[in-house]
């Protein structure tokens, strides 16, 4: 057995830190639109709000240092940061969001076009999905990845890195 030692908690490194900024900050522009929806009258309901910082939240406490074990750590990360977020955000229809804040013009436009578009169909069609999610965890685990990260516990938050987009493709949609 390894050293699971250099796993053990501390403080966080700039990419767990620039993980953390921008979930909070991508939950708060969520929030932002969804209030504007309802100011102006429009149904959005509160339920998603709660789906997409709960998400966000699991998105941002995955980069965290362990607080247990390595290996049962690295599996609460990979199922929360893979299979719970994911589907918390998906719930919460960021992309149907976004649609219905922006105004009509160029920005709104290329939302549209990138929804629609061939390599976002290809990415979440289900078998590319799975491809993509077997392709991770084979790379993860049966490569000297997995050693590495190990010895660099800065790593941890790029190994999972996969893990939120390769569940929203598992989940079916982009988010819509």
């Amino acid at each position: 057995m390894h050293d699971h030692s250099m796993l053990a908690p501390g403080s966080p490194g700039p990419l767990q830190l620039l993980v953390v900024v921008a979930a909070v900050t991508i939950a708060g522009a969520y929030l932002a639109a969804s209030s504007r929806l309802r100011r102006r009258g429009d149904l959005w309901s509160r339920t998603r709000d709660a789906s997409f910082v709960a998400g966000s939240a699991i998105v941002a406490a995955a980069t965290a240092p362990l607080p247990v074990p390595a290996f049962t750590g690295h599996m609460g990360v990979h199922l929360g940061a893979g299979m719970v977020a994911p589907v918390l955000l998906v719930l919460a229809r960021p992309v149907t969001l976004a649609l219905r804040t922006l105004q009509p013009g160029p920005a709104r436009r290329a939302l549209v076009a990138v929804a629609h578009s061939s390599p976002v169909a290809v990415l979440t069609a289900p078998p590319v999905a799975a491809v993509l999610d077997l392709g991770g965890l084979w790379l993860l685990y049966r490569t000297g990845l997995f050693a590495v990260m190990h010895r660099d516990p800065r790593l941890l938050p790029g190994t999972g890195a996969d893990a939120t987009p390769s569940g929203r493709r598992r989940a079916g949609t982009s988010g819509r």
